[in-house]
Order: structure tokens, then sequence, then C-alpha cells
């Protein structure tokens, strides 16, 4: 479902589009569209703060089934 909201006097257009499970994503009407990836970099502490804070806990890996 799309759903478009007009301006108040401004140039651009707001377009909300609600996908089925109820994702809302706003963007102005003249934004590019470009794919979204997700990110498979390893997130990682940053030096300084493990020095201030520790290591990190170690977290195990959820199983898909």
């Amino acid at each position: 479902m799309n759903e478009h909201v007009p301006s108040q006097g401004r140039e651009s257009a707001l377009n909300i589009t609600i996908d089925r499970d109820g994702t809302r994503i706003h963007r102005l009407v003249d934004d590019v569209i470009y794919p979204v990836r997700a990110s498979r970099a390893i997130a990682r502490r940053d030096p300084m703060v493990e020095a201030l804070f520790g290591a990190p806990k170690v977290r195990r890996p959820k199983n898909k089934q």
C-alpha cells in the first residue's frame, strides 16, 4: 500500500510506503532509491572502548532452524 502525502508549500512531497508486516518507509519523492544490502562486516569493539571497559562478552550465535 502506498500513501502519498502532499507537501505543504514545499518543493518536495513525502511518500510513505507501508509493507504487509506494517513496516513504514518515509522518503521524499525526489530522493534516489537504491537497494539496501545487509552489511556482512563483523562488528568489533573499538580498541579505546575495550581499553576502558574491557573485552566484550562472548555471545553464541543463534541456531537457525
